[in-house]
């Protein structure tokens, strides 16, 4: 019997709690002082993964076919 060896999580347990809360912010300053302008949440998902992907911390996405 070997010692199974367990792969570390995608994501640690403190970005999960961030990730999961519930959190409402005022942009207003943002917008009136650096040109802030929102975005959907599927660019906003697009750009951050993309981030994630450039930086290392997420492996890039592999190109298959369904069969």
């Amino acid at each position: 019997w070997g010692l199974r060896q367990i792969a570390a999580p995608a994501v640690d347990p403190y970005r999960m709690r961030v990730f999961g809360g519930h959190h409402l912010f005022d942009d207003s300053k943002a917008r009136r002082e650096l040109n802030y302008r929102s975005m959907s949440l599927e660019d906003a998902i697009n750009q951050c993964h993309a981030w994630y992907v450039t930086h290392g911390f997420t492996p890039a996405p592999t190109t298959w076919s369904h069969s």
